[in-house]
């Protein structure tokens, strides 16, 4: 059986430790940090993690889900509070961001413009009315707002 402490290399430039898990000899920085452990290491290495991961999302991805919608309702304000203050911080930032991005993908764009357009042109008919208009129609705006739109 393997020694299950860190080895050092010959060179002692590159560190090398067993995963608990797949049971490989791996170098150090395949292993993510951990303060309590004696090498500051955990025992299994990114791989080992990175599979045990997925397969217990797979396991548990419907409370997973509903977890994570219970945190976003019970902490909405405090989320809209910070993009909001993340937004006026970083004014320029994402004003330049957006207008490039608007420039590399202005066929996508104007492709769902176009898209979106054919699907809701009916609703997008509208006109605006005027005073005169909306009087001729019966909205006096005695009681009832002006429409602004027939």
């Amino acid at each position: 059986m393997t020694d299950l402490k860190p080895q050092k290399s010959q060179s002692e430039s590159q560190v090398f430790k067993q995963c608990s898990k797949c049971k490989h000899i791996k170098l150090v920085r395949e292993f993510q940090k951990r303060a309590r452990s004696k090498d500051g290491l955990k025992a299994h290495c990114k791989s080992y993690a990175s599979i045990y991961s997925d397969q217990y999302y797979q396991a548990h991805r419907e409370e997973i889900l509903i977890k994570g919608k219970q945190h976003q309702q019970k902490h909405k304000e405090k989320r809209a509070k910070y993009i909001k203050q993340y937004q006026q911080k970083h004014k320029i930032k994402l004003a330049t961001y957006k207008k490039q991005y608007q420039q590399d993908h202005k066929e996508e764009i104007a492709l769902y413009k176009e898209q979106y357009y054919q699907e809701h042109k009916e609703d997008l008919l509208v006109q605006c009315l005027c005073h005169q208009c909306n009087s001729k129609k019966g909205n006096t705006g005695v009681g009832d707002q002006l429409r602004l739109f027939g």
